[in-house]
């Protein structure tokens, strides 16, 4: 009972707090941005997009991308839940869901937001590692929403390592 009381309260409390120091600490940071040739291709293109990045960048990318919107896939485990609140905080909807539990489901509801127009954004090496090596699945996700959703009727873009055959704003990497 306890446990589930503390866990309630931090489920509040944590996303809270942690936006508000990362809005204040990352707001006192300079960025340079490498690659945005890349980023202005890719919104050219019009559709909705699905970009990745790794697992330790979540938390960056959620600050640094608070003015875009999209859903973001997130885990369906117990740690997932204060990610996807702190998601949320930053204006991103979530879909829940993990290789282990629930990831058909979360893929699904990717495919969903993106014929609805809306982005997508997922973790390419998962968090259980190896880290900074894309995960086979997220290869499969893409291959399943470049097959669905991209097109000269869509203009949408999709990028992984091997996706360049399918997706019609094509750019390295």
């Amino acid at each position: 009972m306890k446990e589930g009381f503390w866990y309630k309260i931090s489920l509040r409390v944590v996303p809270f707090v942690f936006v508000w120091v990362t809005r204040i600490w990352f707001g006192t940071c300079r960025v340079k941005t490498h690659g945005q040739e890349y980023r202005s291709q890719v919104d050219k293109c019009g559709g909705p997009v699905v970009a990745s990045f790794w697992h330790y960048t979540i938390l960056f990318i959620f600050y640094y991308m608070r003015r875009e919107t999209g859903v973001a896939m997130v885990s369906a485990s117990r740690d997932g839940e204060y990610i996807s609140r702190i998601a949320k905080k930053f204006g991103y909807e979530t879909v829940r869901g993990s290789r282990g539990k629930g990831g058909m489901q979360a893929m699904k509801g990717l495919i969903r937001a993106m014929r609805a127009g809306r982005n997508a954004a997922i973790v390419a090496d998962g968090s259980q590692g190896p880290a900074r090596v894309v995960r086979w699945f997220l290869r499969r996700i893409m291959e399943r929403l470049c097959c669905l959703c991209s097109g000269p009727a869509t203009g949408t873009s999709v990028s992984a390592p091997g996706m360049e055959r399918c997706c019609p704003c094509r750019f390295p990497g």
